[in-house]
């Protein structure tokens, strides 16, 4: 048969050797063009490969040692390295207060300005995303009354557990409820939210797309994401640029590709290092006369 010869041919075309002994497979000589027998050097497609090369072979104890190393780890400002110290429950908190709410901190010394822009009104439902301290959970608190709700998500134990203190303390307790979320979710149900604020914290999403799809469902129709996080650009201080994930441009595609559309934010507060934002759900088209579902409270965390 032709197919039977052409095969054992192959086969014995194969049986061929270096000067040095190291067989190489017909799948290898295929790469070759030929083997120079000066300087005992392979040409392949005109670059000089060192016979040595096709010679070299991993011993099983390299092998076992690179398959020990594992995956090369993540650079201290990836998401989920930053993420890390936050989920521990002994975390100083004391700390990030001083460090969060002071002068030196642009949305701090913007506050005002950011609540104003943010335009809640009593009654409103809001989730503050990596409410941190809690700084404009109380904030909102005081602005929406005893008939609003600010949910104070956050992935660290500990930073809740100083909110739920706080408000307790403020008389805010009814107002103000604590939801500890997952790196892929909220945990806020489904319509349950007039406005989702986030403030400082998008660059620390590790899936962004998946949070932004779990927003996306917390917010009630028509409703509001406003974006605060610091502005890469050129120009931006050595700060900025190790914090950010990427450009704002990025973030922008990345939240209309989950069902927002950016709006016209006129009364944004001036920033210098950070950039203010402000998006709408969008309604995707219903053809099967279904009514939307019902909105409904989540569980508080304790």
């Amino acid at each position: 048969m032709i197919g039977g010869d052409r095969e054992g041919t192959l086969r014995r075309r194969s049986d061929r050797s270096t000067p040095n002994g190291t067989q190489i497979r017909l799948a290898d000589r295929l790469r070759f063009q030929r083997f120079h027998p000066r300087n005992g050097c392979l040409i392949m497609r005109g670059i000089l490969i060192s016979s040595v090369v096709a010679s070299l072979t991993l011993s099983p104890a390299l092998v076992a040692a690179m398959a020990q190393q594992g995956p090369e780890p993540r650079p201290a400002h990836h998401p989920g390295e930053m993420n890390k110290k936050f989920a521990d429950p002994r975390l100083d908190v004391g700390e990030f207060v001083r460090h969060f709410e002071n002068e030196s901190r642009e949305v701090f010394v913007q506050r005002q300005a950011i609540v104003r822009a943010v335009g809640l009104h009593p009654g409103d439902v809001v989730a503050d995303v990596g409410a941190g301290t809690g700084l404009f959970t109380r904030l909102f608190a005081s602005q929406l009354g005893p008939k609003g709700t600010v949910y104070a998500v956050d992935i660290s134990p500990a930073f809740l557990r100083y909110i739920a203190e706080r408000a307790k303390g403020d008389g805010h307790d009814q107002v103000v409820k604590t939801v500890r979320n997952r790196p892929d979710s909220i945990e806020l149900p489904p319509r349950s939210i007039d406005v989702v604020f986030v403030c400082d914290t998008y660059h620390h999403f590790e899936n962004p797309g998946i949070m932004l799809a779990s927003m996306h469902r917390a917010v009630r129709p028509g409703g509001r994401l406003i974006l605060i996080d610091f502005d890469l650009r050129k120009d931006s201080s050595a700060s900025v640029k190790q914090r950010a994930r990427a450009p704002r441009d990025v973030y922008f595609r990345e939240i209309v590709a989950s069902g927002f559309a950016q709006v016209a934010t006129p009364n944004a507060p001036v920033l210098k290092e950070e950039f203010y934002a402000e998006f709408r759900r969008v309604e995707p088209d219903r053809k099967d006369g279904r009514r939307e579902p019902r909105a409904v409270s989540p569980a508080p965390v304790p």
